[in-house]
């Protein structure tokens, strides 16, 4: 395999072997397996502190961590691949078949900026969060593209279907 590697005097091309690759694949892979283990560390301290727990020995980590989400509420076997509860939602029929109805009825435009470009979400009105009933009204959902939908959050419950444009 070939390497270019700049220098001071151009681009000199190199061959490197087989084993000199493999030796700097496992010199990232330890680097990362290293800072791995200083932020779990730093995060055991961390829950240490805070509870007035010993810092666990390295056996009885998992049952520390476990203890310390079961203590929080957590479920600590979540995996990035599973869905957590919260978004059970956007996968119903229901859900999917208003979220349709909703782009048919406005159109793939959004409400806020009225870009048509990118990526447009159906947003709640008055926010999932803290109006659980109305998650299901089609009269609570608008077209947002993604920019606004995420400034808009949770946090606000403007109304965008009225409204002229307004600049990004």
């Amino acid at each position: 395999m070939k390497r270019k590697r700049k220098t001071r005097g151009g681009v000199v091309t190199e061959q490197i072997s087989r084993a000199n690759i493999l030796a700097m694949r496992i010199r990232n892979h330890l680097s990362l397996y290293d800072e791995c283990h200083r932020k779990i560390r730093g995060i055991l301290q961390y829950i240490s502190n805070q509870t007035g727990w010993p810092y666990p020995p390295k056996e009885e980590r998992d049952v520390f961590l476990q203890r310390y989400c079961e203590q929080l509420g957590i479920n600590p076997h979540w995996s990035r691949s599973e869905k957590k509860p919260t978004n059970e939602f956007y996968l119903t029929k229901e859900w999917r078949a208003l979220r349709y109805r909703a782009f048919e009825e406005y159109g793939r435009k959004c409400h806020c900026c009225r870009t048509t470009e990118g990526v447009m979400h159906v947003d709640h009105i008055k926010p999932r969060s803290t109006h659980p009933s109305l998650e299901l009204e089609f009269s609570n959902l608008q077209i947002l593209c993604e920019a606004c939908n995420i400034g808009k959050s949770n946090r606000y419950e403007t109304d965008w279907r009225g409204h002229e444009q307004v600049k990004h």
